[in-house]
């Protein structure tokens, strides 16, 4: 997406082609040849651009994306938190039933 962009803001028109319906068409792809090669599919019409929601779509695209990673990080670190005291031979599991919760952050003390 990051040459797409740069491209795009040089003045140029851009198409983003799926690769899987390059690949179903016939015709030589050999390294050295493949951009001629989709330079003629292109030239003919046999390629279809994909569809690309407009820019603020995509800005909150990513940002939901980073939300998401950043949740299942979270959500890791506590499973390791959890898993440290066990592994430790301490029952703390017995006495805080989430270590995330507000019982647990209490008994970690100010930090």
């Amino acid at each position: 997406m990051a040459v797409y962009d740069v491209l795009q803001r040089h003045g140029l028109q851009v198409n983003l082609v799926d690769a899987r319906a390059a690949k179903n068409l016939p015709g030589r792809k050999r390294d050295a040849q493949e951009c001629q090669w989709l330079q003629k599919l292109h030239t003919y019409g046999l390629l279809r651009s994909c569809f690309l929601p407009p820019e603020p779509i995509r800005r909150l695209r990513t940002v939901w994306r980073l939300r998401d990673q950043q949740v299942k990080e979270a959500g890791r670190a506590v499973q390791h938190m959890q898993r440290a005291p066990t592994q430790m031979n301490v029952q703390l599991h017995n006495v805080i039933s989430d270590l995330a919760g507000v019982a647990g952050r209490r008994s970690c003390g100010p930090f």
